[in-house]
């Protein structure tokens, strides 16, 4: 018995020497063994492929649920020479930052060019729904070619937040773990997974091209303005702002690095 016991003593600690030095050792075409790149792939500061990297899952996704919004847009037009109010409540999801800024994608906003003949408008106003209340937003910034656009809460209100850092979208890779939020179609936000399945997209809404990036899970109808989370050694970051549908397969997303100084000042 005392021998079987030296005996997988020895074992153990052969293994565990074995497992120590396998982070130096390169297997076939120069990667490391596989049992070894869970520890890795945590711990190199780079996003995450691997979902047992992330720490807290709920409580992250929680914190990120909170923060997303139905965005709201009421407008006056002249229909035909007789004025007209319109309430679109819902057209698009968006997140609010810290200190009261919410961001949502540019296309909710510049509605103009999709009314019909003879519809001319007058007036917006904007803001956001909360357990069944409205609060108002004022309108600071947009991107021009860029599909977002910035707002704030006209008076001070104690909303969730998303309290996330923004992430250095010029470091994302195909097969990165994300998480999608919106509102598509449904009475309370759709969390979804994916990864990143195109890093640069060069089909876009923007007419200057690139700055997005595909996801590998359908994003709908009430996503856009929506939020793209990834991790970065199990740590949550922004990634992006959801922008469009791809054939039902991929969700657009506009990275962060992309949006432009003049929305990025104010939240950076």
């Amino acid at each position: 018995m005392k021998k079987l016991t030296q005996l997988l003593g020895a074992a153990s600690l052969a293994t565990a020497m074995a497992g120590a030095s396998c982070v130096h050792n390169e297997g076939i075409n120069g990667l490391l063994p596989i049992e070894e790149t869970f520890y890795v792939q945590c711990h190199d500061n780079e996003f995450d492929f691997d979902s047992r990297c992330i720490d807290f899952t709920q409580g992250y996704l929680a914190d990120a649920k909170e923060g997303v919004y139905l965005f709201n847009q009421d407008i006056t037009a002249d229909v035909f020479g007789e004025q007209r109010s319109v309430s679109l409540d819902g057209i698009c999801s968006s997140i609010l930052l810290k200190n009261g800024y919410l961001l949502t994608a540019q296309h909710c906003v510049d509605i103009e060019s999709e009314l019909p003949f003879g519809v001319i408008l007058q007036d917006q106003e904007f803001s956001i729904s909360h357990n069944g209340q409205k609060y108002a937003l004022e309108k600071i910034a947009v991107g021009g070619d860029v599909d977002a656009a910035l707002f704030k809460l006209k008076e001070q209100a104690d909303l969730p937040y998303v309290p996330f850092n923004f992430g250095d979208t010029d470091k994302v890779a195909e097969g990165n773990l994300v998480y999608l939020f919106g509102y598509t179609g449904l009475s309370d936000v759709n969390v979804r997974d994916g990864v990143i399945g195109v890093r640069e997209d060069t089909y876009s809404a923007s007419e200057t091209g690139g700055g997005y990036f595909l996801i590998s899970n359908g994003a709908g109808s009430g996503d856009s303005g929506g939020m793209v989370i990834g991790f970065r050694d199990g740590i949550p970051e922004i990634l992006g702002v959801l922008c469009y549908e791809y054939h039902t397969h991929a969700g657009g997303t506009l990275k962060m690095n992309k949006i432009p100084e003049e929305i990025m000042q104010y939240i950076r």
